[in-house]
């Protein structure tokens, strides 16, 4: 033992640690892996602010959502890569803008008590409204 009580055990280092034979991890329904990628999604507070920026302003530019927020263009359009992969935005263009908005789904699938929380996140963007 060692000052503080802790010893000095250190494991081998040609140990495998696997599961035993025949064992196979449960395969997840396709509802729960996909509900798996949207909490993922939403499990950063850069993409939580761009959530609620959507959910304040109807079809901004990624520009817009840029300046609004802080953000570069790139780390931006990495976020929104996350998000659009999760099926929670939509991206489209308007002459050589581009334009989101949150799927429905993305609004049906939050709680209502985070929607009401973002929604009070998303007010002064609200005012500032141009559309």
């Amino acid at each position: 033992m060692v000052a503080g009580g802790r010893s000095h055990f250190k494991p081998s280092t040609n140990v495998e640690i696997s599961p035993g034979a025949g064992y196979t991890p449960p395969v997840a329904e396709p509802r729960i892996l996909e509900l798996a990628k949207t909490l993922e999604a939403l499990a950063c507070p850069d993409r939580l602010k761009i959530v609620a920026y959507l959910l304040a302003q109807e079809g901004p530019s990624c520009g817009d959502v840029a300046q609004a927020l802080g953000m570069s263009q790139s780390a931006l359009s990495y976020h929104l890569r996350i998000l659009e992969g999760a099926g929670l935005l939509e991206r489209w263009r308007q002459g050589r803008t581009r334009c989101l908005r949150l799927r429905r789904p993305a609004r049906d699938l939050l709680p209502p008590k985070i929607l009401k929380q973002l929604q009070k996140e998303a007010t002064p963007w609200k005012s500032k409204s141009t559309k």
